[in-house]
Parts: structure tokens; sequence; C-alpha cells
């Protein structure tokens, strides 16, 4: 079923506009412009810009969620058990609140361009049996200015983040903002570490800028990349697992954590 919509809703009066579709695949073809209250739910492909004012939000429930086109929120974007993706071609803008919530399935963002200087929770709603891993990279340009957290209201659910693709032609990661991951279960016992129930951010591409990273109960890795020293990295009850042996890193807080190279234990404080 393909449709053709592109709609400017006026808030002129409270409106909520929903729409279902339970059975099919619905192609909206010419983008979507949300200036109300708007709900979704079932099969949705966006082939053209989806974009989210300010003062709206886009509510997201169940179903797959396909983005060809350039997805830009300057709103709010909830999307909640729902399989998210975008063309590799597509670039985001955010400058109001996204919110993704796992649902059990591995979310994997690989797009052109990707610049926040909003908010980005990525959340689980469900106890999950392994870790979900939310996978983020851009090919051309990669920006957080804004703050990225990785389960800031739900922190007792198993939850993975990774900052660049392990394969492929991608852009360095630029933080001038604030990456904050908060895990529940306890990562370091006095010198024993658990990392299968852990909380984890990995990166997999180069770091840049002078942002700050916060990681509690939870394992940190670096990949084969540079890291700048400029980031504002402050450990508390986690373990930073550096891939590269030669890598210069400069960590500017640390409480009851733990630096390993390999399987050699160098610092705990």
């Amino acid at each position: 079923m393909v449709t053709s919509m592109n709609l400017k809703l006026k808030n002129i009066l409270p409106l909520t506009l929903v729409l279902l579709n339970l059975c099919v695949t619905q192609t909206i073809v010419n983008g979507l412009l949300i200036t109300s209250n708007t709900f979704l739910k079932g099969d949705h492909v966006f082939n053209g810009t989806v974009t989210v004012e300010k003062g709206a939000t886009l509510n997201l429930e169940g179903g797959t969620y396909h983005f060809d086109g350039d997805l830009n929120v300057h709103g709010t974007l909830n999307a909640n058990y729902t399989y998210f993706s975008l063309n590799q071609f597509s670039s985001v803008n955010i400058t109001g609140l996204v919110e993704l919530y796992a649902s059990g399935i591995d979310t994997i963002i690989i797009v052109k361009t990707f610049y926040n200087s909003g908010y980005l929770y990525l959340e689980s709603t469900t106890e999950l049996d392994r870790i979900v891993q939310f996978e983020v990279s851009a090919s051309n340009e990669f920006v957080n200015d804004g703050s990225i957290y990785l389960g800031r209201k739900t922190t007792e659910f198993l939850l993975g983040l990774s900052i660049g693709a392990q394969n492929g032609i991608q852009a360095p990661f630029t933080n001038n903002g604030l990456v904050n991951v908060c895990g529940f279960n306890k990562v370091i016992n006095g010198t024993d570490l658990y990392v299968e129930n852990a909380r984890q951010l990995a990166f997999y591409t180069n770091v840049e800028g002078s942002g700050t990273m916060k990681v509690k109960n939870a394992v940190f890795g670096i990949g084969q990349v540079q890291f700048s020293s400029k980031q504002n990295i402050v450990l508390d009850s986690s373990a930073l697992l550096p891939m590269n042996v030669n890598l210069s890193i400069a960590v500017h807080g640390l409480s009851s954590s733990l630096i390993i190279m390999g399987a050699d234990i160098l610092l705990k404080i």
C-alpha cells in the first residue's frame, strides 16, 4: 500500500493524530511535517524528509519504521517497541529530544551525517536476556554538541552503545557535549571484573572534540582508534578497556575503577 502524504498540522486546537496500519507496510512518499502530536502504528517507510517541529511529538508504537530520507527532530520523537532504521545516505539533525526504546533487537543507525545538539535517550522498557546494542555511525560527519544518554531512566536493563561501526568508511566522532552511561549491575568487586551483565560503551571510530564522557557501573571499550586527550572522561565503578596498546588517553576522574590493557590490570583506584 502506497500513500502520498505531506502532513502540515496547525495547532489551532489541541489535536492528536492517530494513523493506524495493522496489516500492510505503508509508504509515505512525500515526506512528513509534524506540527502537533502524532501517533503511528504498524510498518512504515518514509521516502521523503521527516521533520518534527518544536512543540510537536511523533510517537512510533510497534512495527518497523524505515527512513529513506532525512530526519529532523526539533520537537520530540519517541520510538517504543519498534525496529528503527535509516538509509545510509540520510542525514539526522536533532535539536529536540529523541527517545529510542529497545525491544530485544539491535538498533543500527548508519547515516551520511549525524548532528545532535539536543537530547538522545537510548532506553529499554523490557528486561532482556542479552545485551541489546545501539550502534550509531556516520560516513561524512558525526557531531554531538548535546547529550547522549544510555539508560538514563531504566538503569536495570542490559544495553550497549557502540559509537562507530567496526567496518566501513566512517567519520570521526566529534564530542563537544555529554555522553553518559549509567549501569545498575555492579561491574567491579575487589579485583574481580564482571562484564557479562554490565552496560557497555564502545568506540570504533576516532574521537575528537572536548566534551565529557561519564561512565558509571559499566564497561568502557576503545577499539583501534585515536582518542582526543581533551575529552573529560569520568569513570565511576567502571572498567576502561583500550584495545590499542599505543593509545594516549587522559582520564580526568577515577572512582573505584579499573584500567585494563589486555589481561593485565594496570591501575585500580
